[in-house]
């Protein structure tokens, strides 16, 4: 349960972040959505995201960053089971989360 509010308030510090680019610099901000589309998805509502069509879903990429990649991931509903292409689009988060873990764990491991 505190992982959960752990990540829960990852979102929110995310949603909060774009926010308030989009506000102060919004070319910066627009140019950080286009090449990451997939964050559009953290403004979202559960059930909006699982409306979304699912050739929407071949079009994100998740060069993101391993905060950016939690946030989605919470940010993303239990889809059904005929609903493969978004639930590969959740897999494939959860596969980058593990990636990058293991490096930072990686990284910590090597002497300074």
């Amino acid at each position: 349960r505190q992982r959960q509010m752990c990540i829960r308030d990852r979102r929110r510090v995310r949603a909060a972040r774009l926010s308030a680019l989009q506000k102060e610099n919004p070319t910066e901000y627009n140019r950080f959505m286009n090449k990451h589309p997939e964050m559009v998805l953290i403004f979202l509502s559960k059930e909006q995201i699982s409306k979304k069509h699912s050739s929407d879903y071949k079009l994100y990429v998740l060069n993101l960053s391993e905060e950016e990649l939690r946030a989605l991931r919470y940010a993303m509903p239990n889809f059904k089971s005929d609903q493969d292409v978004q639930m590969r689009f959740v897999q494939s988060i959860e596969s980058k989360i593990k990636e990058c873990t293991s490096g930072n764990e990686k990284q910590n491991l090597k002497p300074k």
